[in-house]
């Protein structure tokens, strides 16, 4: 991942063992890690597995750090930090950092991080034969971590569970949600009887299979920090997305706005379906947002409706245009990505992405992207996603929306 994090001074080995893990999202394990430096400061965390080909380590590594330095200070040195019991984790670390000092880098410290000790891959003598011993929970970076809100899963897997979708009652209840939704959006494009400009109605109390809960419980985890960022500049341009749904009718025909044909032409002045259409949309992502900010959770029909109205581009984009680095925006947008109905779910996963990264998570953007492009392969935003991902881009290299 890129970091664009408040400066701190990690003066010790174990200072710098106990902030990777906050780095990447998670506790990494069977890893190489490599952190680019830009002028002694961190500016990317990446991870490869211990069992990929080397060469191809060193060539995406290096790839990588050269991306993290466009627009900023060049990375020009680099720390690498093996992390496995295996005697091979220790063989493998010193083969991609050689690997990358024959680019050009300039390699300051070679690790290797075991259990509860780390020795140095460099010298015999600058750490015990036996290795340093180590304790993440006694680091100053653990605490520092800790008090910036920066959390470091147990694992990779975890964050793929932190985004996977929610079962039993909790999806029966959400699919016939979304059966009432796509009723109301019928009415409202024939006849505008209720132009959603707010919520529906009084809010429903949970019931019997309404939802309320997450069915199988709230995922945990983060990710991997393979890289992060979106280098997409957020606008227009998105109409070919093909981000169709067959509930709604969009798809490659209708260049994937998700927007139903309407027959014949309104007369000049008239209050179109189309009107009504971005209306709602808009009202329904004002309503979640102010919901979210005050700390609730939307309901069934509030949540299945504003997942109906994003697969509407404009619709998408405003929400996109309202969503930034705040913490109850990213918790919304991973609340429905969970929630979201298969066929609805390309827009709200790629908002979870968009806000994960935006917040420095590229671990858990990357996990969003991957559930977006699952739902659909040919979505714009989520493919523009993953390329900046892959490209390190930095959050910060973007600056935030203009106010509306």
């Amino acid at each position: 991942m890129t970091t664009d994090t408040p400066t701190y001074v990690l003066t010790e080995r174990a200072d710098l063992l106990g902030y990777v893990p906050y780095l990447l999202g998670f506790h990494p394990a069977d890893s190489v890690v490599v952190l680019g430096l830009a002028d002694r400061r961190i500016g990317v965390a990446a991870r490869a597995d211990l069992g990929q080909p080397r060469t191809e380590t060193v060539r995406r590594l290096s790839r990588l750090l050269t991306a993290a330095g466009r627009g900023r200070g060049a990375v020009t040195s680099v720390v690498l930090i093996g992390y496995g019991p295996d005697a091979s984790a220790a063989d493998v670390t010193r083969d991609v950092a050689n690997g990358l000092d024959a680019r050009g880098y300039h390699v300051r410290e070679v690790l290797l991080h075991a259990g509860d000790r780390y020795r140095c891959l460099q010298c015999d003598d600058c750490t015990p034969p036996g290795g340093a011993p180590f304790d993440l929970s006694t680091t100053a970076s653990a605490a520092i971590a800790t008090y910036e809100g920066l959390v470091a899963q147990p694992d990779r897997s975890a964050v793929e569970r932190l985004v996977r979708p929610v079962g039993g009652l909790a999806a029966i209840a959400m699919t016939q949600a979304v059966d009432r939704a796509e009723l109301r959006l019928a009415a409202l494009l024939a006849d505008g009887a209720n132009d959603g400009g707010g919520s529906a109605g009084p809010r429903p109390g949970p019931g019997p299979g309404d939802g309320a809960g997450d069915g199988d419980g709230a995922g945990d985890g983060d990710g991997d920090g393979d890289g992060d960022g979106d280098g997409a500049s957020p606008g227009d341009g998105m109409d070919d997305d093909g981000g169709g749904s067959a509930r709604t009718g969009g798809g490659p025909g209708d260049g994937g706005t998700g927007k139903p044909s309407l027959a014949g032409e309104p007369g000049p002045g008239a209050d179109t379906a189309d009107d009504r259409l971005v209306r709602a949309g808009t009202a329904a992502v004002e309503d979640a947002l102010r919901i979210a900010e005050a700390g609730g959770r939307l309901d069934d029909d509030e949540a299945a409706w504003l997942t109906v109205l994003l697969l509407d581009l404009r619709c998408r984009d405003h929400a996109w245009q309202r969503t930034d680095t705040e913490p109850w925006q990213l918790a919304l947008w991973l609340d429905l990505t969970r929630r979201g109905e298969p066929d609805l779910l390309a827009p709200v996963a790629s908002l979870l992405a968009w806000s994960a990264w935006r917040s420095g998570n590229g671990v858990l953007a990357g996990a969003a992207v991957r559930r977006a492009l699952l739902a659909d392969p040919a979505y714009t935003l989520a493919h523009l996603l993953n390329e900046a991902l892959d490209q390190a881009v930095a959050p910060g290299s973007l600056g935030p929306w203009p106010a509306l």
